[in-house]
């Protein structure tokens, strides 16, 4: 402590720097991925979201929250008609980090609170297609993941919720450039 305080009084009392010494802001990021596959008698669907990397905000109080915006794209076949489609949605994240000498720790939680467009068109054989676009509301639900809080962290789950339809997930704290 005392080398710290007579260099900053060396430096005219204040503290002088830029960003290359070492005191600039990290900037974090969550990225989130999710895919499912259905795969019952006659239908075979499949639906994904590629990785979207939602930005973190950082408070004092090791509070932190982020916005990001994903798209689900979805397709298949099902006693013989096709169909495709795409889910638009936002994701809101709240959460707090604990980083001290004895523990380091993130409560995360991801959440949809915006209505979601929805689009979808399908074919049967001998039918003309059909389409549907349509607003879905949000969802009230908010997922908990805990997580140490380090770079390159990351939560990958699988699990099967019926008989022939799985869903995974793919969670990574990322540094942000």
């Amino acid at each position: 402590m005392k080398l710290g305080q007579d260099w900053v009084a060396s430096m005219g009392g204040e503290f002088k720097g830029d960003k290359s010494c070492g005191c600039e802001p990290l900037n974090f990021a969550l990225r989130y991925s999710t895919q499912t596959k259905i795969s019952l008698d006659q239908i075979e669907y499949g639906l994904g979201m590629d990785p979207v990397d939602i930005p973190l905000t950082f408070n004092d109080d090791g509070t932190f929250t982020g916005d990001g915006a994903g798209s689900i794209q979805a397709g298949g076949v099902a006693e013989g008609c096709t169909g495709q489609g795409g889910l638009s949605m936002k994701f809101h994240i709240t959460g707090k980090a604990v980083e001290t000498s004895q523990k380091q720790s993130m409560h995360i939680g991801i959440g949809s609170p915006a209505p979601m467009a929805y689009n979808f068109t399908g074919q049967c054989p001998n039918d003309s297609a059909d389409s549907i676009q349509t607003t879905v509301p949000a969802a009230k639900v908010t997922a908990t993941y805990d997580m140490k809080g380090a770079v390159g962290e990351a939560i990958d789950k699988t699990e099967e919720t019926m008989p022939g339809v799985s869903n995974s997930l793919h969670l990574e704290i990322v540094k942000r450039d």
